[in-house]
């Protein structure tokens, strides 16, 4: 009985290591989730809003995503400064309904940012599907914000930005960035995903 019980021990001890070694392996994800959602906070640096003009063959005014989320921090919309940027004229001068969406969208998308680094830092420690869940839905939210920011910013052209402020010079364009931190953000979602359906799939292995 002794040796029975002993031996089934240290089958039940060789699988629970065997579960452990494979659910460690599987650290990679909320990593690569965590360094993806870090890289999309990072890209609010690219112009959330932009006048592109041919004719020169640059942009003659700008704004990125910190310089709105700075902007709906301070209300300083109207206020020309480096940390602004070119939001006053001729952004929120011609176009005041679309930059007031931008701010509480920028501003929404990076705080789903920021906390899908945290909840993917806590799937390092503990291996529940639920935070991997957690993480993949603030990922996907972060990518949905920044998607609707790359449309609000494009949906410009119908303010009356390009008719008065450009004259309707027709070398002038807007343009927007925005769906680039969109993309890295959608990148960790599918790393949370996967890290959630390859440790359901390991859990029914071992019976776990």
């Amino acid at each position: 009985m002794a040796n029975k019980k002993t031996r089934e021990e240290r089958i039940r001890a060789e699988r629970e290591k065997k579960f452990a070694d494979k659910v460690r392996k599987l650290k990679v994800f909320p990593i690569i989730g965590a360094a993806s959602a870090l890289v999309t906070a990072v890209l609010f640096f690219l112009n959330w809003g932009y006048i592109y003009n041919t004719d020169i063959a640059g942009n003659e005014v700008s704004f990125t995503g910190y310089n709105i989320i700075s902007a709906a921090i301070s209300g300083k919309f109207t206020e020309a400064a480096d940390a602004f940027g070119d939001i006053a004229v001729p952004f929120f001068y011609y176009a005041p309904e679309y930059v007031k969406a931008l701010a509480v969208l920028s501003s929404l998308a990076l705080a789903a940012s920021i906390l899908a680094v945290t909840a993917n830092v806590i799937s390092l420690v503990y291996k529940k599907p639920a935070i991997d869940l957690t993480a993949a839905i603030l990922h996907v939210v972060c990518a949905a914000l920044l998607a609707a920011c790359f449309a609000v910013a494009l949906s410009m052209k119908n303010s009356n930005i390009l008719p008065v402020y450009c004259s309707g010079n027709p070398a002038c364009s807007i343009g927007s960035l925005a769906i680039i931190p969109a993309i890295t953000a959608l990148c960790g979602a599918v790393a949370a995903f996967m890290k959630m359906f390859a440790y359901r799939r390991i859990a029914a292995e071992f019976g776990e």
